[in-house]
Order: structure tokens, then C-alpha cells, then sequence
């Protein structure tokens, strides 16, 4: 994975598939979104860097220590503003998360998120490494705005959806299989009392704290 730059739009890409559109967006909308945020909060967006696009546009600002994540096409401005208050109260109660860098900017009716740029290392973070922030995620009281429940089959059923490669009998099997799960899903009954969750927790969304 490398990076180039768009004639067209002059972001540097760096993503997987440079064919994409990220976050739903060409990458002709998805630069007048970021330059209208950025021009609402006075950040300088020339040197942009798209480091991801699959679900939302993520953009670095390297200059100015700022990565701007550009909520998907279509998303409600009221649901990134619910993201914005659960990041302030982790903030509030001293979790180690990424500071906002300041708020939510809604430009040209689509919600993009500004966080502080931090340095990357030089190794990879280990999947044990996690253990301790998700300790401490899933004993948070309940916050004061409980973000809503997590679907766990909402975001497959939408990948499936839009699946454009496979067989249709292929994916009449997926969708089939995930109704079953789903199904089952139902009738579990949890030990634990229901509490904020990571509902992506990855190795690539973190970065070392001290």
C-alpha cells in the first residue's frame, strides 16, 4: 500500500482498493466536505491524506495534527453528534481515548468528526495489549446519554447488500446463515449486566498511551 495523489482533487490516497469511493463519497464530494469543515474551524487541508475509506472517509492533516473522519454518505448528522457526546463523557471520566479536536462540523449537510492527530509507532500493538483499555471500557458506568444498543447483524446484513462479486447462490447461502445466526442470537441470555462495548476492537485503532 503506498500513496499517490489524485489529479483531480489533489488528496493523497492511501487505502487498499484506490478505486473506491470513500465513505460513499467521489473523491470530488468527499474534498468539498473536507475543505468546508476545515474552512469552519480554520485547519488548512492542502497537505490531506486519505488513510481509509471503507466505511467513512478518514483524512490526516499532517500539518496540522488533525484527522478529520468524515461520517458515511447518507449517515444522520444526530447520530455523529451522539458519537461526539459518548467521546466528551470517555473524556470526562478519564478513559484513555483520542481527543476531539474540538467538535463535530457539519458542512454541506454531512457530519465529519476532527480528532488530535497521534504519533504512530514504529511496531505494531499486540492483540494482548488491548485487554487492559477493553477492562476498563466494560466496567464504565452507564453513561448519561447510553449510546443505543449494538446490533450485531445490522452491519453484515448491509455488507451483504452491497456484495457485487459473489455468486448469487453464493450469497443467498451468506444471507441465510446470517438469519440463522441472527435467529439464535436471540435466545442467548448473558451473565453480565449490559455496559459500553467496543464493537470493533482492533489493533489498528490503537495507539500507545504510556
Amino acid at each position: 500500500m503506498g500513496t499517490t495523489r489524485s489529479p483531480a482533487t489533489g488528496i493523497g490516497i492511501r487505502h487498499y482498493d484506490p478505486t473506491a469511493a470513500p465513505g460513499g463519497f467521489t473523491e470530488a464530494e468527499m474534498r468539498q466536505v473536507l475543505e468546508r469543515a476545515c474552512a469552519a474551524v480554520g485547519l488548512d487541508s492542502a497537505d490531506a491524506q486519505l488513510l481509509r475509506g471503507h466505511t467513512n472517509a478518514v483524512v490526516l492533516l499532517e500539518a496540522e495534527k488533525v484527522v478529520v473522519k468524515i461520517a458515511r454518505k447518507g449517515t444522520a448528522v444526530e447520530e455523529v453528534r451522539r458519537t461526539v457526546e459518548f467521546v466528551r463523557w470517555l473524556m470526562d471520566v478519564g478513559f484513555p481515548t483520542v481527543t476531539l479536536h474540538p467538535a463535530e462540523v457539519v458542512a454541506g449537510g454531512h457530519a465529519a468528526i476532527l480528532w488530535t492527530y497521534l504519533p504512530q509507532p514504529d511496531h505494531s500493538i499486540e492483540a494482548a495489549q488491548l485487554a487492559k483499555p477493553l477492562f476498563g471500557l466494560h466496567n464504565l458506568p452507564t453513561p448519561p446519554a447510553p449510546p443505543p444498543g449494538h446490533d450485531n447483524f445490522a452491519a453484515i446484513r448491509r455488507s451483504l447488500q452491497e456484495i457485487t462479486c459473489l455468486p448469487s447462490e453464493d450469497l443467498r447461502f451468506l444471507q441465510r446463515h446470517a438469519e440463522r445466526l441472527s435467529s439464535d442470537l436471540e435466545t442467548v441470555r448473558f451473565a453480565l449486566p449490559g455496559g459500553v462495548i467496543q464493537g470493533d476492537p482492533q489493533r489498528r485503532w490503537c495507539s500507545p498511551c504510556g
